[in-house]
């Protein structure tokens, strides 16, 4: 296989290289090697990256630990010598830096307040959802401000919120957003319009519990239970009129402050009168109910609220445990993450083995490995995706030839011929069966060349990720089995059918694999081969050679073109100059030595090897090149193009496609006009181009050229085209 390297020369140049003939059981010390003899880059300067990881070799690492498939690329970074690092490490001494002293307060007493005082206290947080709403708090401590604002007492009264006693917190208030806790309750039929209270209100949703909030009322009904205020909301009260409060369970009246000196006794011991109040529910799970056991809001094991000073959170799911209840004695000094969640750090770090349990006991890692499993093209997915044709599309795909052999079965995938890479069947239990591969899978395939019988699958256990396995139970009408039936042209019936008219069936496209030879004498020599399209005649279910049921599938050949087997299919194979396609950058393994078994290299090849593999070349055909001679109106694009080399017919064929695409739609021409610039232009994207207005000019996207739209079609080109894509226009 081959690789692509990104060599960082310098922070201004980037070499861009492909390195050839890799296998994935390459170590990635012999691959470090490899680069310093080709590139000239040392081992010790060499810092080798792939997707995002630091390939290390210590451990005798190869290209399968990392996941390096063909045609992806590796970063290598070059590593400044130490001789030419520059030492900024200076024994200087920083100068010390005066640590700012604490903050000094000076405790004070109060006119209104003295500590431990129940107050309500406004939320003036900038961002707030509650901006302006009251909350119960407890003073803890009286300072002195030093920044006062104006028209305040020039205090700050610390304060503890009754609903977050546990937080630390240091909460400063100023007089002017604190008053006396409202503890009186209110009948709805004593209020009157005009009257200020503390009211319950919920922004988002009035009809559930809010936040407490100062009130003047506009409108009282208690008969009807109806209570309409203008709500002060914000730092400064804005006012927010004809707001209906629907909680009438709790209205506070609003208490003014009782200078210190003037309290007694009883007036103190009414002061720190507690009544609970409602609030927004946290917890919709137990509706913040301290007495109720809760996973949500509570410890996530044992469900109750007690001691939450021992409740850890955990950093990935945000739930609470106590400490008691996941064994812990302490509070752990790292972050802490629960049982369910992530528990350590398995991303890869620089210079760390790579560890993959899936390659423990491979083969290739334990010395006894025989085959290098295609040089990491046997085991590759798909690199391209054929999007000419739809997914399920029924038929000759576009630019395939009966006849064209492939060299890897992932090759059919990525031309759209067989999409499944394992799978036998293509097939949708809505719309049918697209193609079948033949390739010796099923010991009861009979193949006759234009006809053969072919197995459904299934029937086989392959638990512990086997590709195949013996028949072991019965086959069923489903999924592959019952698409590939569904295109014979009968009923579908759970005892089998046979086509009305054979003919009418819908098409399958039909690959043989080398593998078959051993069972048929149609099979190809090597790759995967397209024999063209064939049609089901009937299917039906009977015991196979292993005593299970398997259902059996006649397919008969209804194809134009001849067989591939056949005198007429080997010439056109000859005219066009048809070889075995080859995945891109693929390079073949070295020619066995017969005699003793020893490894070949450089030195004991000769020069003259006339075994060695040699450089492929793509013949063009001469019935193709009388063809070109008959094009006058591009000879000039012909002479050019036909002098040039191709490896390969795929790569004649993308050629082919770029250079007669049409300049609007970028897809092969379809029935070509002949326009005077010699570009190439479908004929409905010309009269799409001609039907528009005056405003749009008529002229080739490419060049300029005026278009007259009545440029005649170029016969000689279409044939072309349709002889190396046939069926494209389709």
């Amino acid at each position: 296989m081959y690789v692509h390297l990104q060599i960082y020369r310098s922070p201004t140049y980037i070499e861009k290289v492909t390195l050839q003939d890799l296998s994935k059981n390459m170590k990635i010390k012999e691959l470090q090697e490899k680069i310093q003899e080709v590139y000239g880059v040392e081992i010790s300067s060499q810092k080798l990256i792939h997707k995002g990881k630091i390939m290390c070799g210590a451990n005798k690492e190869t290209l399968l630990h990392y996941n390096v498939n063909y045609n992806e690329t590796i970063q290598v970074h070059m590593r400044l010598a130490l001789s030419n690092i520059e030492n900024t490490n200076t024994e200087t001494k920083k100068p010390e830096v005066e640590k700012p002293k604490g903050e000094v307060l000076e405790d004070c007493t109060s006119r209104l307040y003295k500590i431990n005082d129940l107050v309500d206290v406004k939320d003036v947080a900038e961002g707030s959802d509650t901006l302006g709403a009251y909350f119960e708090a407890k003073i803890v401590r009286i300072t002195k401000n030093p920044e006062p604002e104006a028209s305040s007492d020039g205090l700050n009264y610390h304060i503890v919120y009754d609903k977050w006693s546990q937080d630390d917190t240091d909460y400063r208030i100023s007089n002017l957003n604190l008053r006396p806790r409202a503890r009186n309750l209110l009948e709805l039929s004593s209020l009157k319009v005009d009257n200020e209270i503390l009211v319950n209100y919920n922004q988002r949703n009035e009809n559930e519990v809010g936040e407490w909030y100062e009130a003047v009322i506009t409108e009282v009904t208690a008969r009807r239970k109806i209570l309409i205020c203008t709500l002060k909301l914000g730092v400064y009260g804005t006012p927010l009129p004809d707001i209906k409060i629907t909680q009438l369970s709790q209205i506070f009246r609003l208490e003014e402050p009782v200078p210190v000196k003037d309290r007694s006794p009883d007036v103190e011991k009414e002061l720190l009168r507690h009544v609970p109040r409602q609030h927004t529910v946290d917890c919709e799970k137990c509706k913040d109910d301290d007495k109720k056991k809760c996973k949500e809001c509570g410890c996530n094991k044992c469900g109750k609220k007690n001691n939450p000073e021992t409740l850890l959170i955990c950093d990935e799911c945000q739930l609470n445990f106590h400490m008691k209840c996941v064994g812990l004695t302490e509070l752990p000094e790292d972050d802490y993450y629960c049982t369910n969640c992530k528990r350590e750090d398995t991303t890869i770090k620089p210079g760390d083995a790579l560890i993959n349990k899936k390659l423990k006991n491979a083969p290739s890692q334990n010395g006894n490995v025989k085959r290098d499993w295609g040089r990491g093209f046997a085991c590759a997915g798909r690199s391209k995706t054929n999007d000419k044709v739809k997914k399920f599309f029924q038929g000759q795909i576009p630019g395939t030839q009966v006849g064209m052999t492939w060299f890897r079965r992932i090759q059919l995938a990525e031309n759209g011929i067989h999409r499944p890479p394992v799978a036998g069947i293509h097939a949708n239990e809505q719309v049918g069966a697209m193609s079948i591969v033949l390739n010796g899978g099923y010991e009861d395939d009979v193949d006759n060349g234009e006809e053969f019988m072919y197995t459904g699958s299934g029937g086989r256990d392959l638990d512990g990720n086997k590709r195949t396995n013996v028949q072991s139970f019965d086959q069923t009408l489903s999924k592959g089995n019952l698409g590939l039936a569904m295109n014979c042209d009968a009923e579908i019936s759970q005892e089998g059918a046979e086509a009305k008219n054979w003919k009418k069936g819908l098409p399958v496209r039909v690959v043989r694999g080398s593998k078959l030879r051993k069972h048929s004498k149609y099979a190809p020599d090597d790759g995967f081969r397209y024999d063209g399209i064939y049609k089901v005649v009937k299917y039906y279910k009977e015991k196979g050679l292993s005593g299970f049921y398997v259902w059996r599938y006649v397919l008969r050949r209804d194809d134009e073109s001849p067989a591939p087997w056949t005198k007429e299919g080997q010439k056109i194979k000859a005219e066009r100059g048809w070889s075995v396609i080859y995945p891109e950058g693929y390079v073949p393994p070295p020619p066995k030595v017969k005699g003793k078994k020893r490894k070949l290299d450089k030195e004991n090849l000769p020069a003259n090897n006339s075994s060695a593999p040699k450089k492929r070349k793509f013949e063009i055909s001469e019935t193709l090149k009388k063809l070109t001679v008959k094009d006058k109106h591009n000879s000039k694009v012909w002479k050019e193009f036909l002098r040039k080399e191709f490896p390969s017919q795929q790569e004649f064929q993308d050629s082919l496609q770029e250079t007669f695409s049409c300049s609007i739609c970028m897809c092969l021409a379809s029935e070509p006009r002949k326009l005077k610039c010699r570009h190439n232009m479908c004929k409905d994207c010309l009269n799409r181009l001609c039907k528009n207005g005056d405003d749009v000019a008529k002229i080739c996207p490419l060049c300029r050229e005026d278009i007259q739209g009545t440029e005649s079609e170029n016969e000689e080109l279409r044939e072309i085209l349709n002889y190396v894509f046939p069926g494209y226009e389709t």
